[in-house]
């Protein structure tokens, strides 16, 4: 790898082989290899993240993007929330400032919202801490923007063999905000209904395609919590 790493960057701009390493943890997991699964995860960042060049942030995310939804399976979100701020997030704007970008550069503020939510519900389960209203107020006001669902097309194809789409992300973003901010039950619906729309047309893009089996079962997971919230909220009334 130390050989022939900065050849093949020389070549396509990133460590295409290197990007192995983050789509055989998305194997590992379709085949139920959970002990190899883990083993490949704990291999990544303890060996291949530490020496990964810090303005590699594109291959970086290409790399983790399935050790986070791993460990979102597994409830360990502000695990998650590090793994991404440290090599990716914080890594970006340290190297190449605000006024740049790059190819998943749209995806930065979705992520970095959703590992913020579901660490507060993390949180709010053991009860630890919460977010401001402030803050929930400010995420809401995008969430019922234009901006919000703005992610292009090519972004979504590109992503979702990573192991999720970007749209259960988006109605993933929808279903914490509901259940972390969770006092006002007509705001709750009206993002829960948001949620559902956005999954629903994830799950229509990810069905009946084996290539992106992780996203499709994925988006189900999501549909079925937003459900359970819907269905909780229908007996309480």
């Amino acid at each position: 790898a130390d050989q022939l790493s900065k050849g093949i960057i020389l070549e396509y701009a990133s460590d295409r082989a290197a990007q192995n390493y983050g789509y055989s943890v998305t194997w590992h997991a379709l085949l139920g290899h959970h002990e190899e699964r883990d083993r490949q995860i704990k291999y990544i960042l303890e060996e291949i993240m530490p020496r990964m060049p810090i303005q590699n942030v594109h291959n970086s995310l290409i790399i983790l993007c399935p050790i986070l939804w791993v460990l979102m399976d597994k409830q360990k979100m502000r695990e998650a929330e590090t793994i991404f701020v440290t090599y990716v997030y914080d890594r970006f704007y340290e190297v190449y400032g605000k006024d740049s970008t790059t190819y998943y550069f749209s995806m930065y503020k979705p992520l970095r919202t959703l590992f913020l939510l579901a660490g507060e519900d993390e949180d709010r389960q053991k009860e630890e801490k919460y977010t401001s209203k402030e803050n929930y107020q400010s995420i809401e006001n995008w969430v019922f923007s234009d901006d919000f669902d703005s992610i292009k097309e090519y972004i979504s194809i590109t992503m979702r063999p990573y192991g999720k789409d970007p749209h259960s992300i988006l109605a993933e973003i929808c279903y914490y905000l509901a259940v972390v901010q969770g006092q006002d039950k007509t705001r709750q619906k009206k993002l829960l209904h948001k949620g559902f729309e956005l999954v629903q047309r994830s799950i229509l893009k990810t069905k009946d395609d084996p290539g992106i089996e992780c996203a499709y079962h994925r988006g189900k997971q999501i549909l079925k919590k937003i459900q359970s919230v819907v269905s909780n909220l229908s007996h309480d009334n």
